[in-house]
């Protein structure tokens, strides 16, 4: 069964900003915000604390598929070095097809971003 996400391609089309609206939004957020909000919006640093609260109270892995953000490598390297006896599998980033394999292998899916609308992630590891 295949349920897409859909949205309206000719309102949503990729279009340049202009010079306005990037200063505007550029001076209000400090430079690069935008940037640093972007990365972490994604919230790895609190799937890492919950990873480490239930291992606290019952064995467990992480299992990180889709690799690591660049961003976040070193909070996972340093995670790692304080945490050695929690195991951390990262998986790199594969084509869909591949995907089911690793979601039969999941009993919790977390998905922690704070803002991001339904991910076909979700959806996937769902069925």
């Amino acid at each position: 069964m295949l349920i897409p996400n859909g949205v309206d391609a000719d309102h949503f089309q990729r279009r340049r900003a202009t010079k306005p609206w990037r200063r505007r939004w550029a001076s209000r957020a400090g430079g690069d915000r935008l940037r640093r909000e972007a990365r972490s919006k994604k919230g790895f640093a609190s799937l890492l604390i919950a990873y480490r609260a239930v291992a606290q109270r019952r064995p467990a892995g992480l299992l990180l598929v889709g690799g690591v953000r660049r961003d976040d490598k070193e909070l996972l390297k340093v995670f790692q070095k304080q945490q050695p006896d929690l195991p951390v599998v990262v998986v790199p980033y594969m084509p869909s097809e591949a995907l089911p394999a690793y979601y039969n292998l999941i009993d919790v899916l977390a998905l922690p971003s704070f803002r991001d609308g339904l991910p076909n992630a979700l959806l996937e590891a769902w069925l």
